[in-house]
């Protein structure tokens, strides 16, 4: 179940991991509400992973079931200003053609990825986010 907070873009796309399916659409959030054509089995189902992203936010959630609660992190675009240029990779990955072929979702998402140097001067990915 999604817990709808003020950590998600008000508007945007979400990205959402079941066991047996994926759901990718766009979303608003007004007053608490999930406003979305998957909202029904977002409440219903128990996702694994969750992205709730515009272009400068992601609000990613990760189901953790040894605890049977969420972890919950937001990542801007505004923290990659702090990051050396060098460090950060940018993929442009396309989306399958039944959701490019709409009209309302992007034909690529852009996979926005930093990186850190370990203490023993290796190259780690510290995290990750999602944009269009």
């Amino acid at each position: 179940m999604i817990q709808i907070s003020d950590k998600l873009p008000p508007k945007g796309y979400i990205l959402a991991y079941f066991r047996e399916r994926l759901v990718f659409e766009p979303y608003t959030a007004e007053d608490g509400k999930l406003i979305c054509g998957s909202a029904e089995l977002l409440e219903r189902e128990t996702q694994q992973e969750c992205h709730f992203f515009d272009k400068e936010h992601d609000c990613y959630m990760i189901r953790r079931q040894s605890r049977n609660d969420m972890i919950v992190k937001v990542r801007t675009a505004e923290e990659e200003k702090d990051t050396e240029p060098d460090l950060i990779f940018i993929q442009t990955v396309l989306v399958k053609d039944e959701y490019a072929a709409r009209a309302d979702l992007p034909s690529a998402l852009r996979i926005i990825n930093r990186y850190e140097y370990s203490d023993s001067d290796t190259l780690v990915l510290r995290n990750y986010r999602l944009s269009y």
